[in-house]
């Protein structure tokens, strides 16, 4: 069976929608006839916590720091390459792979790297929304898009294929697969106990529910503030947070937004889920909100509209593959409480849109956005790149027992 390392940075248990990806890539490829090892960080939090090895299959990497705190070594030698190591060590123990699949920019270069020194195609998945906003983001996409030269550039959504082509990537390169999320046979009915109650909410509460990190792009401060309006209208709405807190003061100021205005009751702040346990949150919504100002994909709206949840989002990125204002959600402007707000009480107070939206949302999500059809899209994807490579790329070494030199 052909056999592909994925470089990820992250890995569940730690949440994302990157990390759900690779993931369910390292899950469902074996169906369509490939084998997928990943190389992971080792730690999630912190250098100081450290992930079990819970998955054959997943080396999760930690031996890199012992080279960061070696002050005999070069520093920037060592933040730079140090991870190197580790990952000859797991490609000593797996032997040969055919091809590298990056699955952020940090991991397309140790990607090229490994690729180029074994002679096999290099796949990128660049998951980060707004690169060009870091520090040398321009510098960052044009290391990773041109330089790098990728064989292959995979793109979940429209808003990463624009992107890609938009750096200078020729058309052939970048294929358009869709990120799949796994969709049950059947819609679970909400439960009358489980998190609503669990939450302290009453049994008739409207629950609209937002998955995601607690930062600016998440558009969380005009939900809070939409929140606010729409109460006034349906006194039994209640917002759930469910994510993890962003870098910067922006999950602090959202919360004292919230209690600035009146709120306590109303928004929820209910902090990070684990990804097993995201069915039986959604399962709880009664709609999904997403008010982002900027979205590569929106993973836990597919999910919710998998279990059949109407959803409000705003158009921007990913999220204008999902959702279609009027037939499987409500389409809101971007940064618009007001917009937001009445999009929420309109679900609110029509059970019969909700039902109909709902249901052609899971039905959106069974045809475009099926976990089984992305890996193997992927996995085809995979065997044309081996099976049609250019012998004017670089050739792998004679001796190739050695994995990755230091």
């Amino acid at each position: 069976m052909p056999h592909a390392l994925l470089l990820a940075p992250w890995f569940p248990p730690s949440p994302g929608g990157a990390e759900r990806y690779a993931h369910r890539l390292f899950t469902h490829a074996p169906q369509s006839g490939w084998t997928v090892s990943v190389a992971t960080d080792g730690h999630t939090g912190s250098l100081r916590e450290t992930v079990p090895e819970y998955e054959a299959g997943v080396h999760r990497l930690t031996r890199y720091t012992e080279q960061l705190a070696d002050s005999r070594r070069v520093a920037w030698r060592s933040m730079q390459f140090a991870v190197l190591d580790d990952l000859r060590n797991v490609l000593d123990d797996l032997g040969a792979v055919d091809l590298v699949h990056a699955n952020s920019i940090e991991t397309a270069v140790l990607g090229r790297i490994v690729a180029d020194h074994h002679g096999v195609p290099l796949v990128v998945t660049i998951h980060e929304h707004a690169p060009q906003n870091e520090t040398f983001g321009r510098g960052r996409l044009q290391l990773v898009f041109r330089r790098l030269a990728p064989d292959a550039v995979v793109a979940p959504s429209s808003f990463y294929y624009d992107r890609a082509r938009a750096e200078g990537v020729p058309s052939e390169r970048i294929h358009l697969i869709p990120h799949g999320v796994e969709v049950p046979a059947v819609v679970p009915a909400r439960p009358a106990a489980g998190y609503g109650p669990a939450w302290g909410l009453p049994e008739d509460t409207w629950i609209a529910l937002c998955v995601g990190r607690i930062y600016r792009p998440k558009g969380t401060l005009e939900l809070i503030r939409a929140a606010a309006i729409a109460r006034r209208h349906v006194p039994r709405l209640r917002v759930m947070i469910v994510g993890p807190d962003g870098p910067s003061a922006y999950a602090r100021a959202a919360r004292d937004e919230a209690r600035r205005l009146g709120l306590d009751d109303v928004v929820r702040f209910a902090g990070p889920r684990l990804p097993e346990e995201m069915p039986g949150v959604l399962s709880q919504a009664d709609a999904i909100v997403a008010p982002s100002l900027a979205e590569g994909f929106g993973l836990a709206v597919a999910e919710g509209m998998g279990l059949g949840k109407p959803v409000v989002a705003t158009a921007v990125g990913g999220l204008a593959d999902l959702v279609t204002h009027g037939v499987n959600g409500e389409v809101v402007t971007a940064g618009d409480p007001q917009s937001l707000a009445e999009a929420l009480v309109r679900l609110a107070t029509d059970p019969e849109r909700c039902a109909r939206l709902g249901a052609a949302a899971r039905r959106s999500v069974l045809e475009h956005h099926d976990v089984g059809k992305m890996a193997a899209e992927t996995t085809a994807l995979y065997e044309h790149l081996v099976t049609t490579r250019s012998p004017d790329r670089l050739a792998a070494p004679e001796d190739n027992t050695a994995g990755v030199t230091r």
